[in-house]
């Protein structure tokens, strides 16, 4: 590693930050604090930072240490400012300000020009191979460490040198900063969390389970009620029903979930539920893009129609839903431009708007 041509003085005066830039200083302070979402930070701080010290570029190096990762934002970018990002970080060991930082264990700002002369400047390599190019002299930068991320924040001159109020007033911005940052790290978390986690029963509406399972109002109400830990004759008395009632649409729901038990109708629920990325609304599948995956249909049988189609489903192991599903796309298949204009032709078998997706019947 290159030995730097000389250390910072120990001994710096600290100039004292007058009223004007300790007022721009404080002025910042909100709209900084305001940003918390983890991605955007980094623009808003390149972008704060310019309005406080003026220069060529305003960048900001995360480095994840874990999975080894750097990202680079620089405002204003070159075109050529991509292509030369590989040259930093393949001679940055010649970056003396960082094995500066390593030894002495700080963050405060410092300069590329406290430790490298003009001369032997020019000498290095990450000079020719990202400073030249880029047209730019000198390097100001705080660094800021939470975790395994470590945040270097950096004013970048055509010139060498900078004021020792500059200096001062990123140092002043360093801790705000830091907490700035730690504060997105942690809601990012708990919002990945909160995505994570499956929706407790005691949350659900009967609407999202019948979207979800293509039940009927009242089994979904059933569902919502068993889901919880209710008895047949804890959830009829909710409800208003016979528990005989009860029993009867639970078995329904059985049959439309594929499954053959109380608390495997539930961990099924549990599981379709939790499904990151996906949104369920009438219509079909939402995912997180907003496109549309798979469409849905809401089919009333007649009951004999209706029987048979269940006696199948028991033999077959699956649900009704599935099998009514794979009718029509076969259907579709052979020539049927699209599932509501294969529902038209079959009149008095569907019901609801032409998108099929009422609340009676069976769904997805």
């Amino acid at each position: 590693m290159h030995s730097p041509a000389h250390h910072p003085p120990t001994t710096r005066s600290t100039p004292h930050l007058d009223s004007a830039r300790l007022h721009s200083l404080a002025g910042l302070l909100p709209e900084l604090s305001a940003e918390t979402n983890l991605e955007r930070l980094p623009g808003h701080c390149v972008d704060l930072l310019a309005r406080l010290i003026p220069a060529e570029s305003h960048g900001l190096v995360v480095h994840d240490r874990t999975s080894g990762q750097r990202r680079w934002h620089l405002r204003p970018a070159a075109p050529e400012h991509a292509s030369l990002v590989p040259g930093f970080f393949a001679n940055f060991h010649e970056f003396s300000p960082a094995a500066y930082r390593r030894t002495r264990r700080t963050g405060e700002a410092l300069t590329l020009s406290d430790f490298v002369s003009p001369s032997r400047l020019g000498g290095l390599a990450i000079y020719t191979d990202y400073y030249r190019p880029l047209g730019l002299e000198d390097d100001l930068s705080i660094n800021v460490t939470g975790g395994d991320v470590t945040v270097c924040v950096a004013v970048l001159r055509r010139t060498r040198g900078f004021r020792g109020d500059e200096r001062e007033t990123l140092n002043a911005l360093r801790p705000h900063f830091r907490q700035a940052w730690l504060n997105a790290r942690a809601l990012a978390a708990v919002t990945e969390r909160r995505i994570a986690a499956p929706t407790p029963p005691t949350q659900w509406s009967p609407e999202q389970l019948e979207m979800c399972f293509g039940l009927t109002p009242r089994e979904s109400d059933v569902l919502l009620w068993v889901a919880q830990g209710k008895t047949n004759p804890e959830v009829a008395t909710i409800l208003g029903i016979r528990p005989y009632t009860v029993r009867t649409h639970l078995q329904r729901v059985f049959l439309k979930l594929g499954v053959e038990s109380r608390h495997a109708a539930t961990l099924r629920t549990i599981k379709e539920r939790s499904q990151r990325g996906r949104t369920w609304r009438p219509g079909g599948a939402v995912d997180s893009s907003g496109d549309k995956t798979t469409p849905s249909f809401t089919v009333k049988l007649p009951a004999p129609l209706d029987k048979k189609l269940r006696a199948a489903a028991v033999r077959r192991g699956e649900s009704l839903s599935t099998l009514a599903r794979r009718a029509l796309e076969r259907e579709a298949a052979g020539g049927g431009p699209d599932f509501a204009t294969l529902a038209a032709r079959h009149r008095g078998l569907f019901a609801g708007p032409r998108d099929l997706s009422t609340r009676e019947g069976y769904g997805r």
